[in-house]
This record gives C-alpha cells, sequence and structure tokens, in this order.
C-alpha cells in the first residue's frame, strides 16, 4: 500500500485511499506542524491505479522543490513532498501500490495486510479471526465466544503485541463496479458415515459442482446443517434459523474455543477456494450458523433435504429412503 517517510523523523505513513494532511490535527490524517500550512493543506488520493497530490491550500504544496500548479499532479515512487517556510522536512513516497486495510505494530514498524478472512497470528494457533462482509466492508473480530465490529483506530491483542488496525475501506469510491445479480444458488451435500467419523462435502453454485472431500471442519458444518433443517422443520423465519450456541457447539464438538476458530477460518477459506462469493458462515455474539440454502444430507440410505422459500419462510425437509 502507498507508503509516505518522513525524512527527518522517519515517521511512516500508510495511505488511505483518500488522505489529507493539514494543520488541523482533528480533521487531518495526519498533522502538519508548520505554521506556514494551511488547516488543509493537501490531498493525496489513489484513483485511476495511482497516487495524485492535490494542493488545498493557501501557501502552496512542493513536489520535488517545485510548487504545484492547480489540479491533481500524479505521484511516482520517490517523489518528496514538502511545504512553504518547511522544504528541509520533506515526505517521500517510498511505495505505489494500491490501498489496502491492514494491522500496524509499533506506528508502522510491521504490519499485515487484511484479506477478507484472517487467522492471526497463524491458521494453527489463532488467537483471533478478523473478517470482512463482503458486500457492507464491514469488519468483524472474532476471539473466543467475542465478535464484535472493529472499526479504524481500534486496538487488539495477539502473541502478547499491540496492534492497531488501518481499514481501506473508502477505495470503494476509486473503482466503478458493474452491478450484478448476486444471488447464490448454493446447494451444500452432506455424504455422513454410519459411524459419523467422515463428512463429505459437495458444494453446487451457480451450476458448478466442487467435491469438497472429506475433511475435520465439515463435521462442524454437518451439525449446523442439521440445526438449519430442524429450525425449518419448526416453521422459523429465516432470520432466526440455524442459529447455534457457541458453548452447545464446543460441547458437541468436545473441543476449545480456540480450535472452533480453526474449524470456522478453514470453512470459510475452504468456500471461498470453491469460488463461493459468500461463504454461508454467519456469526454473532455467543451463535453461529449456516446461513439458509439448499441442504441434503444423506446417511445409509437415508435422505433429508432443506430448501428455503423466497417468501422468507422455510418449506419443511423431506426425508427419503432408497432400496
Amino acid at each position: 500500500m502507498g507508503l509516505l517517510v518522513n525524512s527527518k523523523t522517519k515517521q511512516r505513513i500508510y495511505l488511505k485511499s483518500i488522505h489529507s494532511m493539514g494543520r488541523d490535527a482533528e480533521s487531518c490524517d495526519t498533522a502538519l506542524y508548520c505554521p506556514l500550512c494551511s488547516r488543509l493543506q493537501c490531498v493525496i488520493r489513489y484513483q485511476n491505479s495511482a497516487w495524485y497530490l492535490y494542493d488545498e491550500s493557501r501557501n502552496g504544496t512542493y513536489l520535488n522543490g517545485a510548487k504545484l500548479s492547480a489540479g491533481g499532479t500524479r505521484l511516482k515512487e520517490g517523489d518528496s513532498i514538502s511545504f512553504p517556510g518547511d522544504q528541509g522536512n520533506n515526505w517521500t513516497l517510498e511505495d505505489t501500490s494500491s490501498p489496502s486495510s491492514v494491522l500496524l505494530f509499533n506506528g508502522g514498524e510491521q504490519y499485515i495486510e487484511l484479506d477478507k478472512c484472517n487467522a492471526l497470528p497463524n491458521e494453527r494457533h489463532p488467537e483471533l479471526l478478523i473478517t470482512r462482509e463482503e458486500d457492507s466492508f464491514h469488519w468483524f473480530i472474532e476471539q473466543g465466544e467475542l465478535v464484535k465490529p472493529l472499526r479504524g483506530g481500534d486496538r487488539l491483542y495477539f502473541s502478547g503485541q499491540p496492534w492497531v488496525f488501518y481499514p481501506n475501506d473508502m477505495v470503494l469510491e476509486t473503482q466503478v463496479y458493474q452491478i450484478q445479480d448476486t444471488k447464490d444458488d448454493l446447494h451444500l451435500f452432506f455424504g455422513v458415515s454410519l459411524n459419523e467419523e467422515n463428512v463429505q462435502l459437495v458444494t453446487s453454485n451457480r451450476k458448478i459442482e466442487k467435491d469438497m472431500g472429506y475433511k475435520v471442519h465439515h463435521q462442524l458444518l454437518v451439525i449446523l446443517a442439521r440445526r438449519l433443517i430442524s429450525d425449518g422443520n419448526s416453521g422459523f423465519p429465516l432470520r432466526d434459523s440455524g442459529w447455534i450456541a457457541t458453548d452447545l457447539l464446543l460441547r458437541e464438538l468436545r473441543i476449545e474455543a480456540a480450535y472452533l476458530n480453526i474449524l470456522i477460518y478453514r470453512c470459510r477459506t475452504a468456500f471461498e477456494r470453491a469460488g463461493i462469493k459468500h461463504p454461508p458462515i454467519d456469526r454473532r455474539q455467543g451463535e453461529l450458523r449456516l446461513r439458509p440454502c439448499r441442504v441434503s444430507i444423506q446417511k445409509g440410505e437415508d435422505l433429508v433435504e432443506h430448501l428455503p422459500n423466497i417468501d422468507g419462510s422455510i418449506a419443511s425437509p423431506m426425508c427419503s429412503g432408497f432400496g
């Protein structure tokens, strides 16, 4: 992501997609302490796959020693930005890559670039999960049984170190998206062995079928799928269907909360690798569910199916035997 480094203080600034600099520390992303600078001195904006510098001041902003003219000026790596009366204290653009959401440690000495689903510090020993909703770009932290929204500037801890969340959701304003139908035609088929020790998952999404094989985390999914079917049989509305308390899951799976986070992470990433844009795992404080979709569970000759209705209710499950 875009990076500015101060020539004197060596301060590192990771740029937001629209990043303001000026004397007004309350409203600007980066505060300037030069008396000749304006309250809003300049804006650095990411657009058309590049960074641009806009002067918004009375006394001018300098790029490589030359005073900027009106309009945006495209920046390149190594460019130096300075201000009137303080040109010896400049900022150098050391990275021109596109903006991204990160966790920063110790003011930027280290950073972790975030994906949609992140197990930290690593997948084998996750102390927490950080996830982002696909459509709304809302971020959430999941730690133990705690689930809460994550906002810019929030401090969180793992590996005994404090990290600061640095979002870049405004990047959406710099890109143009074609509106498309995002409705998933998702069908999950579970093949469960008679002793319940092996669970196969086959997904079908937009007529593309993928065998996900036999995985340990499929045990979690089939428990959630059975709760979804049970709630459907009870006539629950979609918004309330499928939820199961985390402590019940831990007891049924006979695992610790930390390992549950591993299973959730593996489920979500497996769905994404299978091309399923919206992994159907929902989580809220103390509860988890499989988002309502078509589900089939076959154990031996018994088949149970579940299909949500478009009117917001859930169709009754269908049971059949094959002989």
